[in-house]
Formats: structure tokens, C-alpha cells, sequence
């Protein structure tokens, strides 16, 4: 039987004391080898790298650990960027300091990049309250059916590879795309994007992440979610403004890719027609909370925060 490749498996927190002791245990406790563990502190000012220390200097296992705290502070995407260039996996997978891996989260993500040979595999998650133990929604539920197609993915911008917190990555398609460009907050859109044009997406309906949520979750969707009123609008028109502009981008990505490798045309001539649909439909999304913020006398204020 040959060797199992090595996999990494990254932590990157900021201000999270009250959630990465469970985030760092659930990574110590992942049961693949061989395993490399990198925990990354973007130079937290409230004591979570020194509760990150205290869980490392407990852990007797087999697997490497990095655990640092960044000398500033860097933002989460050249915090990730900072794990993924020193990580050596084959695979890498992603974590942040408030949600909590299963212990086989590893095992059957690398299990399933092996069987499938893709290049994103994202596992199912349950959401979770801040304390962790009330069950709000599955991501996806596991007894399907689940929106898992390229064609899906094009059309409405999301489906079931999307959920960053169970996001896994092979080393080829890091080292071809990297990470998603300065601006773009949503990674978990993008990465999954870049995995179909490669070699293809897999999920894994087995929920193997606790999605925690809680009032700190700054993504697009759940400031939407906590928004009302006129500043609901507002969220609601950065969401659009921001997912038509991924869109966009990712047109040129693909029509990019295809130069390069033009045995993906027939990918290309399926997926660009329902890639311009989905920048038509934000786009009315946009125009109509335009119209109603423009009642409201609300400029419309941009990614880099001009109006």
C-alpha cells in the first residue's frame, strides 16, 4: 500500500479568545496522518495566541505544529496567504478560530480529493450558536439532493462547495491561482470557481465542521442577515454590487484559462452564458435597492470606499 500523501491543516484567528480553544483542539484532534498543523495569530490583542500556546504546549501527538503570532496585523487574506506559502501539504485545509473541525474532517476530505482526484473539496457543516452547543441549520442537508454542478455555480454564484469553513485545496491549484485578489472578501465563491476549471469540485455531505455564529461573523451574507430597515439595504446592495463584480472577474478568468489550456473550451461555451446571466440578475438586484436607497438619499459607496 503506498504512503498517504501529507495534508496541512490551517488555523488562522484574530481576537477569538473566546472561541479558538475549541477551534485549536478540534485541529489537534484531527486523526489523518501524516499532518502538518499551522495555527496563525493575526497579532490578536486580547490573549488568544496565548491561549493557542497553552493548547500546543499540551498536545503530545505525531503531527507538526507552527503556531506564530503575526508581528501586525495582516487581514485575513494575507493571513491565510501567510499559512498557505509555509504549509508543505498536498492538501491544504482551511479553518478559522471560531468554528470547530470534526476529528475526521482531514481524513475523509483527503479520502475524498484521492477517489475523486479534484482540487476543492468542501465538507457539510452545522451552524451553531456562540456557544457551540445548540444546532441551528445544516449547510446543506445530508441526506440531499445538493446543488453540486459547475453549471449551478455559474448561474447563482454559490452552491454547495461555497461554505469556506469546510473548504480543502490541493497544492496544483494554490500554486496555480493562489488566493483571491485584494478586495474580494468572498474567497469561499472564488476558490471552488477555480477548482471546476481545473480538475472539478467534490462535496462531501458528511457534516465535519461546527459553523459557530455568532455577532463577530463579518462575512457579506451575515451582515445582511443582522442588518434592517435602511442599513439592511445598504448590506444588501455591497452583497450584489460585490458578487456582480466576482462575476465579472470570474469571465476573465475563464476566458483566460481557456487560452491556456483550450482542451476546456466545451467547459468554457457551457458555463459563460450562465456566468453573464448571473451578472444580469445582480445587476437588477443592485439597480432595485439602488432605486430604494436613492430615497433614502444614501450614496452608493464602493469595495475601496469611494461614492
Amino acid at each position: 500500500m503506498s504512503a498517504m500523501p501529507l495534508a496541512s491543516f490551517s488555523v488562522c484567528t484574530y481576537n477569538q479568545k473566546e472561541f479558538i480553544r475549541d477551534a485549536v483542539r478540534g485541529a489537534l484532534a484531527q486523526t489523518y496522518s501524516p499532518l502538518e498543523i499551522l495555527i496563525y495569530d493575526d497579532c490578536s490583542t486580547d490573549g488568544t495566541f496565548e491561549i493557542v500556546q497553552e493548547e500546543v504546549a499540551r498536545y503530545n501527538g505525531p503531527n507538526k505544529i507552527i503556531a506564530r503570532r503575526n508581528d501586525k496585523n495582516l487581514g485575513s487574506r494575507l493571513n491565510h496567504l501567510a499559512t498557505m506559502h509555509e504549509s508543505t501539504g498536498e492538501f491544504i485545509l482551511l479553518a478559522d478560530g471560531d468554528d470547530v473541525s470534526h476529528p475526521d474532517r482531514t481524513k475523509r476530505t483527503v479520502e475524498a480529493f484521492l477517489n475523486k482526484g479534484v482540487s476543492v473539496v468542501t465538507c457539510n457543516g452545522i451552524f451553531v450558536d456562540a456557544t457551540g452547543r445548540n444546532a441551528l441549520k445544516f449547510w446543506r442537508d445530508p441526506n440531499g439532493p445538493f446543488d453540486a454542478t459547475i453549471e449551478e455555480l455559474a448561474l447563482q454564484g454559490s452552491n454547495a462547495w461555497t461554505f469556506g469553513p469546510g473548504l480543502g485545496l490541493s497544492r496544483e491549484m494554490v500554486s496555480l491561482f493562489g488566493l483571491p485578489p485584494p478586495g474580494f472578501e468572498s474567497g469561499d465563491l472564488i476558490l471552488p470557481f477555480w477548482g471546476s476549471l481545473l480538475n472539478g469540485c467534490e462535496f462531501v455531505a458528511e457534516p465535519l465542521v461546527k459553523y459557530r455564529v455568532h455577532d463577530g461573523n463579518n462575512c457579506v451574507g451575515r451582515r445582511v442577515e443582522r442588518s434592517t430597515g435602511k442599513e439592511k439595504a445598504v448590506q444588501e446592495e455591497r452583497q450584489w454590487y460585490l458578487h456582480a463584480a466576482i462575476a465579472l472577474w470570474e469571465i476573465d478568468q475563464l476566458q483566460a484559462f481557456v487560452t491556456a489550456h483550450p482542451e476546456r473550451a466545451a467547459l468554457r461555451d457551457r458555463i459563460l452564458p450562465l456566468l453573464y446571466t448571473q451578472v444580469i440578475t445582480l445587476s437588477q438586484k443592485w439597480v432595485g435597492v439602488r432605486q430604494m436607497l436613492d430615497q433614502y438619499g444614501s450614496k452608493f459607496v464602493s469595495r475601496d470606499g469611494t461614492k
